[in-house]
């Protein structure tokens, strides 16, 4: 479910930022991505503040770090296209 929600937002993201220019795009990405270490960060001290990781707080950890990679990703890709765009002028 988490995992849907994810893929709503990036395509929410999407649909948001179409309209910006390549460097806020770029600047958008970024800020998510930073957004999404942190709740990353936020899931595993949580998780490893008694010594004890559960199958519960290991799923969450794996689906936390499945959105940082996603988030990275459209960095790269949002890099891309302001270079392709700075190339083109």
């Amino acid at each position: 479910m988490k995992m849907l929600a994810s893929l709503v937002a990036l395509l929410g993201l999407g649909l948001f930022t179409v309209g910006c220019s390549p460097e806020d795009q770029l600047q958008n990405a970024q800020e998510d991505f930073a957004e999404e270490r942190e709740e990353t960060g936020e899931a595993v001290g949580g998780a490893v503040t008694d010594g004890m990781i559960t199958a519960d707080e290991s799923e969450t950890i794996a689906e936390e770090e499945a959105e940082d990679v996603q988030a990275a990703g459209e960095v790269l890709q949002q890099e891309g296209e302001l270079l392709e765009e700075k190339a083109d002028n």
